[in-house]
């Protein structure tokens, strides 16, 4: 099994990637990452701001064609000249100010503070204390929200891995290095689609279309039929294919995200009861997603509005729909 490293902002696909195959992955290293890119409501005090990130598009796209932001990027090389030339045909090499804009732009939201703490898999989380770029704090709350993680601070300021890298080097060969006592993780993390109808003739079907989207695990219960999936993009996929194929209009799905045990798999009782709760919840015909699987589809393409209808119900469980 391979040991993930993941700098920068790789480490929110990396996190998902170790969150949903714990199997799969030994190890996990993440250098000078972040859960949350920007605040939403001035929270967390550590994220960027919308202004903030609006005016760092604006200033890329004047400046492009020159050693753009390397004072933020890296400051202990942001004089050496021979450095800024390189850096700049870098930046013109790998893409054009409109692609790097859109890329930004579909990254900006995304919030995976709520996988945290079902990572299962041995991780060490780098960062530099005077990063300009990603502050520290995000780092710090990476590491005292995965558990077990281990929390390595190095001095300096420069954002790129490959610049003052010998500190950074000497804590990822440690940790490489190391053996790996933890026990085989037992859950994983799983995005579910629950669907009920009251049309009986529908429940074939249902399960035809869902099998179709390579679920890894589908079964049904007295309440309608849940499917485990690896993937945020295929389950909601599913969904719009579920609520487009089915003969009747009655048809309500929902989809959260979860541990499941991974013997069985059979989701954790309390994950299973939000989903099916958010089932009935929706009206004949919609999707409905959670909150917390809706900040991991930030970016994704997807459109989703608040769902109105369950405003009685406590935050950790208010939802959105997907038009």
């Amino acid at each position: 099994m391979p040991t993930l490293w993941a700098p920068l902002k790789g480490g929110a696909a990396a996190v998902l990637l170790a969150a949903t195959h714990p199997e799969r992955v030994l190890g996990l290293i993440l250098y000078a990452s972040t859960p949350k890119i920007l605040q939403t409501n001035h929270e967390p005090y550590w994220a960027g701001t919308k202004e903030g990130f609006t005016n760092m598009i604006e200033r890329m796209q004047k400046s492009w064609g020159e050693p753009w932001a390397i004072e933020s990027f890296a400051p202990s090389r942001a004089q050496d000249e021979s450095f800024r030339n390189w850096w700049a045909k870098i930046l013109r090499a790998a893409s054009s100010p409109s692609s790097i804009k859109a890329v930004l732009d579909l990254i900006s939201d995304i919030d995976i503070r709520a996988l945290l703490p079902h990572v299962r898999t041995r991780t060490l989380v780098i960062h530099k204390t005077e990063d300009q770029l990603v502050n520290v704090e995000a780092g710090r709350y990476l590491a005292s929200h995965i558990p077990n993680a281990e929390w390595v601070e190095l001095p300096g300021a420069d954002h790129i891995y490959f610049v003052a890298s010998s500190g950074l080097i000497k804590a990822i060969s440690q940790f490489v290095q190391q053996e790996t006592p933890r026990d085989p993780a037992d859950t994983w993390v799983a995005i579910l689609l629950f669907a009920k109808t009251k049309d009986e003739s529908n429940s074939k079907h249902i399960q035809t279309t869902i099998t179709h989207h390579r679920p890894r695990h589908i079964t049904r219960t007295p309440r309608g039929v849940v499917a485990l999936f690896d993937s945020p993009t295929r389950a909601v996929n599913c969904a719009l294919n579920l609520r487009q194929k089915t003969t009747t209009s009655d048809i309500r799905v929902s989809l959260h995200i979860g541990e499941c045990y991974i013997q069985n798999g059979n989701p954790l009782e309390s994950v299973l009861e939000i989903a099916q709760r958010a089932a009935e919840i929706a009206k004949p015909g919609e999707i409905v997603i959670s909150r917390t699987l809706n900040d991991i589809l930030a970016g994704s393409g997807f459109t989703f509005q608040p769902y109105n209808s369950v405003k009685e119900h406590p935050e950790s469980f208010s939802l959105f729909s997907l038009i």
